[in-house]
């Protein structure tokens, strides 16, 4: 009887270590050059789909766990992309992001030809 207790001890230990770490993140989002808030930038854990929009604040709050990645990320329409490593030793810890302008490429070239009109025909 009492190894049976103690075999179930031992696995009821080592099953809750099995549990992945979860992190919550908060923060905010500004602008580098007019240190205005930044509302509706996505902030998402590099690598992944797991991500959030910062509210009309700038504001954020993420929680992921720790195998999903230890880099968070944000990116908006006309700014650079800035990623932050994730403390693991913290389970809640708040991350500010400052976005810097950058340049729009989509790597598409567009070329554009005159031609006939139509309704001259």
């Amino acid at each position: 009887m009492k190894n049976t207790i103690l075999t179930f001890s031992i696995f009821l230990l080592f099953s809750t270590l099995n549990f992945a770490q979860s992190i919550t993140i908060t923060g905010v989002v500004i602008d580098n050059d007019t240190e205005e808030a930044m509302p509706f930038c996505n902030v998402y854990v590099y690598g992944t789909s797991n991500g959030v929009t910062t509210d009309i604040d700038g504001n954020y709050s993420i929680k992921f766990d720790l195998s999903e990645g230890d880099t968070l990320a944000t990116n908006s329409l006309g700014y650079a992309d800035v990623l932050k490593p994730v403390d693991k030793t913290k389970d809640e810890q708040v991350i500010n992001f400052r976005m810097t302008s950058g340049s729009l490429e989509m790597g598409i070239n567009v070329t554009v030809l005159a031609g006939e009109n139509p309704a001259n025909e």
